[in-house]
């Protein structure tokens, strides 16, 4: 898993993708969120990754679901804020979007392992606590913008 966590860091500084990031809560047409499994990470996180040089971050969510998770339709995207562990003084984070009515084809690759939708209610014990708060804050309708 590290080997191929560190093979994809020198993939993205080769394509020219930044230290910037995006990824999102992807939402279907029946109202589940779609989660990704990584080759080099435990547990259930939100599709995302890194920016490409000029690339804006609504472009770069886009083409990163498409890789990620064969993202190929979808009703709105917004920018939201996501719950997050606030451990490193100045850390840069994601930028966050809410992608709704997604539709999507997933097949796995080097970088993802499995992608799948579950109910808001209903995620799996391995998501990351994060990923939990911020579906719970949406799915209770505590925030509009995540």
């Amino acid at each position: 898993m590290t080997t191929v966590y560190h093979g994809l860091q020198a993939a993205r500084r080769m394509t020219g993708i930044d230290g910037k990031g995006v990824k999102a809560m992807v939402v279907t047409p029946t109202g589940q969120i779609v989660l990704v499994r990584h080759s080099y990470l435990p547990g259930w996180h939100f599709p995302g990754g890194g920016l490409k040089r000029r690339e804006t971050p609504e472009q770069g969510i886009i083409r990163e679901l498409g890789e990620e998770i064969g993202l190929h339709r979808w009703g709105k995207i917004t920018r939201g804020e996501e719950e997050r562990e606030r451990t490193r003084p100045g850390q840069v984070y994601p930028t966050f979007f809410i992608v709704t009515d997604a539709d999507y084809h997933f097949r796995p690759n080097l970088e993802i392992e499995q992608a799948e939708a579950f109910d808001p209610g209903a995620l799996p014990d391995t998501a990351l606590a994060s990923v939990h708060r911020t579906v719970e804050r949406w799915h209770s309708g505590k925030s509009h913008d995540i």
